[in-house]
């Protein structure tokens, strides 16, 4: 049984804030009844993986995780590539951008982009020829660009208790998914271990940075943890609902035709 966990987050918003917590969106979740008791725990990311056993405890029935993460302003295909700032912007203003660190903020880089603004008349939701465009076919404007939020964010490894305790077995596999590379994240799960555990999702966000005139991106990996619930039922016929085994099957009749 194939299970997808779809997370979309709010890369900007995680970038500005220094974290994914709070910024991680669950689109498809499946929950075991009464497992959510309280506000706080229905923001959690979780997913229930409930395994089918025979009645001699053997599993009938493998659970995988598949996990499927994007931003919410993803763009098809984009990467990190470098991206060049117009010419004219940064010619009349170079000191503002060789004073920015390497470790620039959001909120500088938006300080470059005010003057900047000030200098060529022009507002930060200004398309911008030669940087990357929407899905309406405009260019990105230079804070669009900056909030980093069209390159999809990459899962890089899983890891956490879940893990250490054999309760799911991560590994990666071949994808013709170019954003990641051409993998993807996928995961087998013990379903005789049942309760609730816990693994840490390392997932790569990619910071913009000015460097020569250029906008660079940057990787760094956050941590987000994941609720597991592992359940299991008993295999039963699917006819009857009854335990495994040959359907009752009644006695064959031979029925004499009547002859006139």
């Amino acid at each position: 049984m194939q299970t997808s966990i779809y997370l979309m987050l709010a890369v900007g918003r995680a970038l500005l804030e220094g974290r994914i917590e709070g910024n991680a969106y669950q689109l498809q979740t499946q929950l075991q009844r009464g497992a959510v008791e309280d506000a706080a725990e229905k923001t959690a990311i979780r997913v229930s993986a409930v395994g089918v056993h025979r009645p001699d405890g053997g599993i009938a029935d493998d659970v995988t995780l598949n996990w499927i993460i994007g931003s919410v302003l993803g763009l098809a295909l984009a990467r990190p590539t470098p991206i060049d700032m117009p010419s004219g912007w940064v010619v009349s203003n170079p000191e503002a951008l060789e004073a920015l660190p390497a470790d620039a903020t959001h909120a500088q880089l938006l300080d470059v982009l005010e003057d900047l603004e000030r200098e060529y008349g022009i507002t930060g939701d200004t398309p911008i020829d030669g940087f990357p465009k929407l899905f309406d076919g405009q260019a990105m404007s230079f804070r669009e660009v900056v909030m980093g939020g069209h390159i999809s964010p990459v899962l890089v490894d899983i890891t956490g208790q879940a893990v250490d305790d054999a309760v799911i077995f991560p590994a990666q596999y071949g994808s013709p998914d170019m954003r990641t590379d051409g993998w993807y994240w996928s995961a087998t799960v013990d379903t005789n271990k049942v309760g609730r555990h816990q693994c840490d999702l390392h997932i790569q966000l990619f910071r913009p940075r000015i460097e020569d005139s250029t906008i660079v991106w940057d990787p760094e990996v956050h941590v987000l943890t994941m609720d597991l619930v592992v359940g299991q039922i008993t295999q039963v016929n699917g006819f009857t609902g009854a335990g495994i085994g040959y359907l009752p099957i009644a006695e064959p009749r031979i029925v004499e035709a009547d002859h006139v």
